[in-house]
């Protein structure tokens, strides 16, 4: 009957993996042989990659062909897509007069509001020409109120 054993790797980074088997020498074996055979994997790799680079081989092949064939595709598609465009604009011409774009029937509002949005008020202080000039005067604008006199 298989049991889970706790075993404790010491041959790289100390650490502890769960493994299911008959025994504790049993669950101990086939850690350090899948250790082992991972080793053994990288080792071989690495011997390989050694071996392509001494010889002037590329581990990796070249991304530059790949990324040529995407921007010229997507260049010829922005292209078709822009010609269509165009082609179906063909018969829209500037017009002279700004009622020429207004349809036959006229055009039918539907909502019509004024939106207030802003106030700009100038003010300016009058001289007079003589200081002897004791009457005042005022204005306000849009109102139509205004006093002048002495007082």
């Amino acid at each position: 009957m298989a049991k889970k054993y706790r075993v404790t790797i010491t041959e790289t980074l100390k650490r502890t993996v769960d493994v299911t088997a008959e025994s504790k020498e049993t669950a101990e074996q086939i850690v350090s042989d899948e250790w082992y055979s991972g080793v053994s994997h990288y080792l071989d790799t690495c011997d390989e990659y050694l071996t392509l680079a001494e010889e002037g081989k590329p581990v990796r092949k070249s991304t530059l062909p790949m990324y040529i064939i995407v921007v010229v595709s997507s260049l010829v598609i922005s292209g078709v897509i822009c010609l269509v465009l165009k082609w179906k604009m063909q018969t829209v011409h500037k017009k002279v007069e700004a009622d020429e774009y207004v349809a036959a029937g006229g055009l039918q509002l539907t909502k019509k509001y004024d939106r207030y949005t802003h106030t700009t008020e100038t003010r300016s202080k009058i001289h007079s020409d003589s200081d002897s000039d004791s009457g005042t005067s005022s204005c306000s604008g849009g109102g139509g109120s205004g006093r002048s006199g002495t007082f």
